[in-house]
């Protein structure tokens, strides 16, 4: 699969045909593709395109183009997708705006922002759900034949059920594709990579968008990041960074490539700008969790123990005072010696946390998987049916009063006994409805069927309701031995419900010893569940063995299943309690070993160890954050594995810590267009997204990563660039994820209310309303604050509890059963109170069972009944229809309370409303102050009784601020106002509750017509849809629905908009139309193909009075497909006639005309040609050429010699022939085979003055010309010596002046008299021997002398490298390439490396590559390249350059021009091996002395 990249170039680059900047080619379509035409016309176009964010466009559409209409208008709705040609397609949104511009604002979105509305629900990805979900048919396939769970990966295209890209598409996005996916990933550049086959995650999505999924959740735990190509709907996927291959060496998996780009102001960048971000260093950080247990568990992880860890990176040794420095650095010393130690000490403790969970929640017996996996998982709905059909039939069913046994009753028991004979992932009901069970009670005989249901599918059996019939089946119906059966059936059913069924038949036949051995492998929660259980079913074999008392046989058997069950209860029990005494154990290594953990972290902690003084210093220097990562949550963990996950946080915490301690900067750069450059074509392809350029400022060199683009067509000279940000760590490495990777109990409980007497001075309440009031107070308390409490249902009822500190449940306990509410403080050895049924013993001595309350204490505002019995001591009061009867020398004693004789009532100010002043503060007055602003009113109230007791009581009795007082009477009428300015008009009121509201649907909003309606009258052929449907309805007010209305309706045509004809009016009898056309409505067909609009107009029933209207605009949307110019040759020029169109332009006309027109294809396949044009100017001009040709073929055919024409020449013989102009005086003659009439027989070509020759060349290539030629700039001589010289510059030959260069070769210079050497000259000459600056080479062919002359003395000897300045000017060479490299050197990339000289200064830039290895010695330097001599420095000049990572080495330039290697080091070593392709940068400048 290749490499998919969003390529910057294709959204706009140099049109080197026009050299200009076109705007891009932006086409419409459909959801599905289909195109609706070329978006015309369109301006204040932007584009933006981003590396990991979704891509943005927008531009301005206007309605009119030249008067017209634009046909893209109408089409151009919210939802449609534009294609920026080439590169993407985007989702588009439309803003209207009407003025007097009228346009539609498009923004569009790249397309992948619908995988932003598609979501995931219950989405679980390797998770603890995905592993513990029951195995069905859905999804059996993640589970191999032993039951293992078979893990998702990122990406298998051979295994796509197990792929995780792939299961998000086909879950949400099956339109979309998967194209390139990164063969690797990398959890870190310091790790080794992970196969994509192998690695897996856990992840778990409800409620979150596909989109959302892939770019933050997978993205962000992966390091990837995903490119969508929208022009295929194609998802691709690529590593960020970078990893280690199993040898540990780095391997490059990156995506983008570091590149030759290199921008400076000198090139493309107008203006770079770097901006710190100070607000986001950060050297500290709390960490947190995704919830509270993973948070705590980082303060236990953490040997410092707290949630705080700190990284000062460069600040520390910067900025701190040296005090504190060593005291940090030795704090860092003493973590890292107590690391290993606290890491030794966290492992026990995890061991001891998951032998912990072991006893306490997680131990059982290793009962395996099934023997079939396939069978028990694909079984059926019908297999269960007939499976528990069977158990059914085989067995009995149990009622508990057969006397009164009815069908309703033995339905509910059938199905009850269904369920536990059915597997937990069906469901099974009676059917009950059409009297298909049925109940003989003299037969004892249930007729009837079930219907069985799979849950993970909804399939049943039997499948419908006529198959109930076909599956009835009969049961037997007993209350044998006294209800034994049916005691039997209630314990299977609550045994069941309890879990615990399978294992109860498991141990059926197992002796005591084994039983005990059994459970002894289950956890503490187990026991405590099965315990729960079998006490259920010791109960209700308590009651059966109760009602038993018929015969002693009965009371026997009954008696046989509660031993036996008892038992297995006392087992259950012994178990618990030797379980509950391990864990009481473990909890004491654990706690143990957490107070060593505590003593670490005390000896580890910051402030102390710094103390108060250095540790308010080091607060000056803090910059905390808080680090929150949601994904690390304890669901479904140990402890022990929450330990792992919140060590596993802390990781990576650190990690970020690391790149948050440094000043990140944003990078700003604004660029010329690099794409409208010819010059920067070769970097096109180097310059696209996540590749790395690099950016050179005043002070240093910036490796920068592009991470998006912004273009407008208001300047296309320039483009925004986004880098990702450059993160410095600590370790001098640079990373940019960061910026390319911005997702109840029910509780219950007893209480113990004490109950004290009222003190003897209370006055405000007598004795048993205190009892009621602070007892229920108390349950109050107790129920809102205790969070120990457990409540859990049983078949058997629900049971009450409270754990204690320790974690263990109490002795005391509630029970709800059917029959009462029952309560125990000794763990069921004894109830203390019952409300329900219970047995006592009435006034008369008997046994009776019966329904009340008993208990210690009964406290209450009335106690009504028939007797009331009072016990005390030996003694007693009874109450009953005989009235009070007192025993064993009982008494009544009537008590008074003391009268109150006084009550004083007294006021304060005070500034709260809440907190009363105190009763003894001496500013109470028995004057009621006045009310106060801010201050609110007391009153005290001491009421003092005759004994003189005194009751105190406090209350607030005023506000701040009061009420607002009653409104005053009305006053008398003021004087008229002036009429004041007009207002605003206001919004339109709201409809009224009895308003009636009209709505008109149509089914389509717009129609689309085919070019093809200008070749047929048929609406069906070129309309679509060619049918439009109408439905009117009203609603009656505000808060009723819509419904149907019978309307009128009236139809009009247009085809202009302004212009209506009415084709229609329905009749006025009243018509539900909205019924016809099988519910789609009234049913319009336009009338003519013509018609570019249609009006409907719903109206009242039965009258003419407009309701509603809407207008449907018919669009024409065929596009155009090709165009072609035709051209027909007519024998008139007012028709087309006596000819046949063509393709071509002819060439010859002769007496006839031309004409042309326009032939059109559409895509439907209609074809339209204009009408044809007479092209009277080209007519003229081909029957201008039509006449030359006839008048040159005459001459020729007469043999006439050559002539000139007015608009021709012509000669007869052109191979033969001459070619001959003139004017009378001067002539030019063109004579290849001397055909002329002059003597001059071998020139070719002359010019003539007359006869006399001014200028010709012959057949040898020798040239004559008898003038002279003054030039400016070129001058060539040869004197009667023939020695040769030439000459640019300015030239005074007359007068010895010579300006610019002279060359003087082989002969006497008359000049300087020198006739053996050949002669350079520069400069000005205004004599003979004067000259600035020559020099000459001698006839050994060397250039032996150099000389400098200022008028007539020689200053200096001197060599052209030592130039420094021409004819008054700053010597500049240009740059030139190095052309001269050492062995296995060359130019890194496609750059080059280049050399200037400007006056005496010399720059160098540019980079070479080695193709082998180098290693450098003091007396051996490796030879890079050498300069030309003029570039050569004076003394040896040294400078420090960069090499690949963070390697510099030491460039040498000698005076004999070579340029050496040496030093090359990453500052661990003097001197490193270059390894072969190093990036060795070459950039400096020195002077020539």
């Amino acid at each position: 699969m290749a490499v998919f990249y969003k390529d910057l170039s294709r959204i706009i680059r140099l049109d080197k045909n026009i050299s200009k900047l076109p705007s891009p080619e932006l086409v419409l379509k459909t959801r599905d593709f289909r195109t609706l035409g070329n978006i015309p016309n369109y301006t204040n176009w932007r584009v933006s395109v981003l590396g990991n964010s979704i891509d943005e466009i927008s531009f301005d559409v206007p309605k009119f183009v030249d008067g017209k209409l634009n046909p893209i208008w109408f089409k151009l709705t919210d939802l449609k997708v534009v294609e920026l040609k080439r590169y993407g397609c985007f989702e588009i949104e439309v803003t209207y705006t009407d003025n007097t511009k009228t346009v539609k604002s498009i923004n569009g979105y790249s397309l992948e922002r619908e995988l932003g509305q598609l979501i995931l629900h219950d989405f679980h990805v390797n998770d603890d759900d995905a592993k513990t979900m029951i195995i069905t048919e859905y999804n059996k396939k993640d589970f191999d034949k032993d039951g293992n769970f078979i893990n998702t990966v990122f990406y298998n295209p051979d295994d796509t059920d197990h792929s995780l890209l792939h299961r998000i598409l086909k879950e949400k996005a099956p339109h979309w594709s998967i194209g390139y996916v990164t063969n690797y990933i990398s959890i870190g550049e310091d790790k080794p990579v992970k196969d994509v086959r192998k690695f897996y995650r856990s992840f778990t999505a409800d409620g979150t968008s596909v989109y959302d999924f892939l770019t933050q959740d997978i993205a962000e735990e992966c390091n990837v990041v995903f490119l969508f190509d929208t022009l295929h709907r194609q998802i691709n996927c690529y590593s960020v960074i970078d990893g280690l291959d199993k040898n540990g060496n780095v391997i490059k998996i990156a995506y983008g490539e570091d590149t030759n780009v290199y921008i400076s102001k000198e090139n493309l960048a107008t203006e770079i700008t770097l901006t710190p971000n100070v607000d986001q260093v950060k050297n500290c950080f709390r960490i947190e969790g995704g919830d509270d247990t993973i948070t705590a568990n980082v303060r236990t992880v953490n040997v410092s123990g707290s949630n705080y860890i700190y990284n000062f990176g460069a600040l520390k040794d910067e900025d701190m005072p040296s005090e504190l420095t060593e005291k940090l650095n030795s704090y860092q010393e003493l973590l890292d010696s107590k690391a290993k130690g606290y890491e030794n000490l966290m492992l026990e403790l995890q061991n001891a946390y998951t032998r912990q969970s072991e006893l306490k929640y997680t131990m059982s017996p290793a009962d395996g998987m099934k023997d079939d996996l396939d069978a028990w998982v694909s079984k059926t709905a019908k297999e269960q049916f007939f499976d528990i059909k069977q158990k059914l039939i085989n067995g009995k069913i149990g009622v508990e009063d057969i006397k009164i046994a009815s069908v309703e009753r033995v339905n509910n028991n059938i199905e009850s006994m269904a369920q536990v004979y059915s597997d937990t992932r069906f469901t099974v009901e009676v059917v009950t409805d059409g009297g298909i069970c049925k109940y003989d009670n003299n037969k004892k005989i249930w007729t009837g069927t079930i219907v069985v249901k799979r849950l993970t599918d909804n399939s049943m059996y039997p499948p419908s309701k006529d198959d109930y019939k076909n599956n009835t089946f009969q049961v037997a119906v007993v209350n044998d031995d006294y209800n034994l059966t049916y005691t039997q059936q209630k314990l299977k059913i609550a045994l069941a419900e309890s879990d615990i069924f399978n294992i109860d038949t498991d141990i059926s036949n197992m002796t005591t010893s084994q039983m005990r051995e059994y459970f002894k492998k289950y956890s503490l929660s187990r026991l405590y569940s099965f315990n729960s259980a079998y006490d259920t079913a010791v109960s209700l074999l308590q009651e059966a063995f109760a009602k038993a008392t018929n015969t002693a046989e009965i009371s026997a058997k009954v008696k046989e299943f509660l031993d036996k069950y008892t038992n297995i209860k006392i087992i259950v029990n012994e178990c618990y309690k030797q379980r509950e005494t391990e864990c009481k154990e473990q909890d004491l290594l654990v706690s143990s070993l957490e107070s060593q953990c505590s003593q670490y972290q005390k000896d580890c902690n910051m402030q102390t160890y710094l103390g108060d003084d250095l540790y308010k210093q080091l607060y000056k220097y803090i910059r905390e954050d808080t680090y929150s990562n949601s994904n690390y949550i304890s669901d479904n963990l140990t402890d022990a594995q929450a330990m792992d996950k919140a060590r596993d946080l802390v990781e990576v915490a650190k990690k970020e810590l690391e790149k948050a301690c440094v000043c990140q900067r944003t990078i700003s750069v604004t660029l010329n267009n690099i794409f409208a450059l010819p010059e920067f074509e070769p970097l096109y392809d180097s310059f696209q997204l996540y590749n790395y350029i690099r950016v050179r400022t005043e002070d240093e060199l910036l490796k920068l990563r592009i991470l998006g683009l912004e273009i407008s067509g208001d300047s296309l000279d320039t483009v925004t660039v986004t880098f990702a940000d450059k993160i410095e760590s600590i370790t001098g490495s640079t990373e940019d994820i960061k910026s390319i990777l911005d997702q109840a109990k029910s509780i219950s409980t007893t209480y113990n209310s004490t109950v004290k007497q009222a003190d003897k001075g209370s006055q405000a309440s007598d004795y048993v309303t205190d009892l009621r009031l602070n007892g229920l107070n108390a349950a109050k308390t107790m129920i809102k604050n205790d969070n120990s409490e457990t409540f859990t249902i049983t078949p058997a009822g629900a049971v009450a509890k409270r754990m204690d500190d320790v974690g263990f449940y109490g002795d005391k306990q509630i029970k709800f059963l059917g029959n009462g509410i029952y309560f125990t403080k000794d763990n069921w050895q004894t109830i203390c109170q019952a409300i329900g049924e219970f047995v006592y013993t009435d006034k008369d001595g008997n046994q009776t069972l019966d329904y009340g309350i008993i208990g210690k204490y009964v406290i209450g505002e009335l106690i009504a009944g028939n007797q009331l019995v009072i016990t005390a001591g030996n003694g007693n009061v009874t109450i009953d229809e005989n009235g009070i009867t007192l025993a064993n020398g009982q008494c009544i004693t009537y008590k008074q309370d003391a009268p109150v004789s006084e009550i004083k009532l007294e006021y304060m100010n005070s500034t709260s409303s809440t907190v009363a002043p105190d009763a003894n503060d001496s500013n109470w007055s028995s004057t009621c102050p006045q009310w106060q602003a801010g201050k609110y009113i007391w009153q005290k109230v001491t009421r003092i009784d005759a004994n003189g007791n005194k009751e105190v009581s406090i209350v607030c009795i005023s506000g701040k601020n009061g009420q607002d007082g009653k409104k005053g009477e009305k006053g008398d009428k003021g004087d008229k106002g002036e009429q004041g300015l007009k207002g605003d008009t206001g919004l339109n009121g709201k409809d009224g509750d009895n308003a009636n509201l009209f709505f008109l649907e149509s089914s389509v909003e717009t129609i689309e017509k085919k070019m093809t309606y200008k070749n047929t009258t048929s609406v069906s052929r070129c309309m679509f849809p060619s049918t439009i449907y109408f439905k009117s309805y009203v609603q009656e007010g505000n808060t009723a629905k819509p419904k149907d209305y019978s309307a009128r309706y009236m139809f009009e045509e247009s085809t202009d908009g302004t212009v209506w004809t009415t084709t229609l009016t329905t009749e006025a009898t009243p018509q539900n139309y909205n019924t016809y056309n099988n519910g789609k409505g009234y049913a319009y067909v336009p009338y003519s193909v013509n018609t570019n609009y249609i009006r409907c107009t719903m109206m009242a029933t039965g009258t003419l009075i407009k309701l509603r209207q809407t207008v449907i605009p018919i669009i024409v949307s065929d596009v155009v497909k090709s165009t072609k110019k035709q051209y027909y040759v007519s024998n008139s020029s007012s028709s087309v006639t006596g000819g046949s169109w063509t393709d071509t332009i002819p060439t010859y006309l002769g007496s006839k005309y031309l004409w042309s027109r326009t032939y059109i294809t559409y895509e439907s396949g209609y074809t339209y040609d204009s009408s044809a044009q007479y092209e009277s100017d080209l007519t003229i001009r081909l029957k201008d050429m039509t006449t030359f040709q006839t008048d040159t073929e005459n001459k020729i055919n007469a043999l006439k010699p050559t002539s000139v024409g007015n608009d021709y020449i012509f000669s007869p013989k052109i191979s033969g022939g001459y070619a001959y102009f003139t004017n009378g005086k001067y002539s030019v003659e063109i004579d290849p085979n001397g055909q002329a009439a002059s003597t001059d027989k071998n020139y070719l070509f002359c010019i003539r003055n007359g006869s006399t020759k001014i200028m010709g060349v012959d057949k040898n290539g020798n040239g004559t010309f008898t003038g002279n030629v003054d030039a400016k700039q070129l001058g060539l001589y040869q004197d009667n010596d023939k020695y040769g010289q030439f000459d640019m510059g300015v030239n005074d030959y007359n007068n010895s002046h010579y300006y610019g260069l002279g060359i003087m070769v082989n002969g006497k210079d008359s000049i300087s008299g020198d006739s053996t050497h050949r002669r350079i000259s520069f400069g000005v000459t205004p004599g003979h021997i004067h000259e600035n600056i020559y020099f000459t080479k001698g006839s050994d062919g060397n250039w032996s002398s150099k000389h400098v002359f200022y008028n007539t003395c020689e200053l200096a000897t001197t060599s052209i490298s030592n130039l420094t300045t021409l004819n008054g000017q700053a010597y500049d060479s240009g740059w030139k390439p190095v052309s001269s490299y050492g062995s296995g050197i060359s130019v890194y990339s496609s750059s080059l490396l280049y050399m200037r000289r400007v006056g005496k200064m010399v720059y160098l830039k540019g980079a070479v590559t080695n193709s082998n290895s180098i290693t450098t010695t003091e007396t051996s330097k490796k030879t890079l390249f050498t300069i030309a001599s003029q570039f050569r420095p004076s003394y040896p000049h040294q400078s420090i350059q960069q090499g690949s990572g963070s390697n510099r080495w030491i460039m040498e330039v000698n005076k004999n021009g070579t340029v050496t290697l040496d030093r090359y080091s990453n500052n661990t070593a003097t001197r490193n091996t270059v390894p072969t392709g190093a990036w060795l940068v070459c950039t400096t400048s020195w002077m020539v002395e």
